[in-house]
């Protein structure tokens, strides 16, 4: 198996697999902010698994750190393109999108206590963040910076390195 293409497959398995688990939470309502870990995970057990199947489907069994890295690396700017198209397309199925996180916003404030005053300005600044396109930097931004991290976490568990000698055990004749 080719190595890109490896890469090209979990990178589009693990998107596709966050994908229906974004539609499936936003779907349902307001996300409940605990579920969002399970995004995590799913993101985390893409880049482990295409990460071990490039070490052993296309590399012979053995990867270093820093290609391990660069594996994840490589699927998380995929993850990445994908899931800002995914979000793009939901803001078009869902153009009220931003006026529901201002108004959970709002809530959530007065939850806290906070003065008008107060709740005036944070709202005044949450808003300027929530135009479609900071949106997708930021969100854009944030895949790739969380990959990295899992990127390192992946690479960790999944280096082999290749020995220097191999050990032939054949006996001498």
């Amino acid at each position: 198996m080719k190595k890109s293409s490896v890469i090209l497959m979990w990178g589009v398995i693990t998107a596709l697999s966050s994908i229906v688990y974004y539609w499936i939470t936003n779907i349902s309502g307001v996300p409940n902010k605990s579920m969002q870990w399970i995004g995590y995970i799913i993101f985390f057990a893409g880049l482990l698994v295409g990460t071990l199947q490039y070490r052993n489907k296309a590399n012979g069994g053995y990867v270093s750190f820093g290609e391990g890295y660069k594996v994840g690396i490589l699927m998380t700017l995929i993850i990445a393109v994908l899931g800002t198209i995914n979000f793009l397309v939901f803001l078009q199925v869902h153009p009220d999108f931003p006026t529901k996180i201002l108004e959970q916003s709002r809530i959530d404030m007065v939850n806290k206590g906070m003065t008008t005053d107060q709740m005036d300005m944070a709202m005044k600044y949450t808003s300027k963040f929530l135009t479609p396109q900071m949106m997708i930097i930021f969100g854009l931004v944030g895949q790739i910076i969380g990959g990295a991290i899992l990127s390192l976490l992946s690479a960790g568990i999944s280096a082999k390195n290749k020995p220097l000698i191999e050990d032939d055990n054949t006996p001498a004749q």
